[in-house]
């Protein structure tokens, strides 16, 4: 129990980041998320699409990574499947290893660097210059601790999911309760790998 306590102290002061740092040299254009063009205002609106690709990773981090709480070996193997995938996309991946504040147990960052191509800046009664910036954009894959360690989870945390027996069923005995963390924080990973995915076809 106290290494439990131990480890949901550091989870508190540690949050593993995926981090996408993006030097930013142009304002990214509304179109790169909305879809927008430029055609008449009559024209119907349509949102972007993006595809399935978003989709299946938040499911394929929640169904092949449950239970991957802070410094566990879910959250290792669940960190090596978001290092491969941004080398699949062509991404160099800079790893960043960090120990929990008792130096018992120990994690990583995933960093890639996304180059952009300048926008321009001036302030008022002056000449416009390049003005270089950088964004940081980033999720944490590991997810919160069981309930059980006494501590309630958030709504949009640890999600339970029944995955025997009938779905409307109240009788604890046709339902198994999986803590999977997809929305703490297998979709935010996805949509991070989604946009990583897109900026490789549309540069900021």
């Amino acid at each position: 129990m106290n290494a439990f306590r131990r480890r949901n102290r550091s989870y508190s002061i540690q949050v593993r980041l995926l981090s996408a740092v993006l030097a930013v040299f142009v304002m990214i254009s509304a179109g790169l998320f909305s879809g927008c063009s430029d055609a008449s205002e009559e024209e119907e609106k349509k949102p972007a699409d993006f595809g399935d690709y978003g989709e299946k990773t938040a499911l394929m981090l929640a169904t092949s990574f449950p239970e991957r709480y802070a410094y566990s070996q879910k959250e290792r193997e669940a960190g090596v499947f978001i290092k491969e995938e941004l080398i699949r996309m062509g991404y160099t991946v800079e790893e960043q290893k960090f120990s929990s504040s008792d130096l018992t147990s120990s994690s990583t960052n995933y960093i890639v660097r996304i180059p952009g191509e300048g926008f321009m800046l001036r302030a008022e009664g002056e000449q416009y210059s390049p003005i270089r910036r950088t964004v940081v954009v980033g999720a944490h894959y590991d997810m919160p601790p069981l309930p059980s360690s006494g501590e309630e989870p958030a709504d949009d945390e640890a999600e339970p999911k029944q995955t025997e027996g009938d779905p409307s069923s109240t009788d604890p005995t046709e339902q198994v309760m999986i803590y999977d963390g997809l929305q703490s924080n297998a979709s935010g990973v996805a949509c991070l790998l989604t946009i990583a995915e897109r900026m490789r076809v549309e540069k900021p």
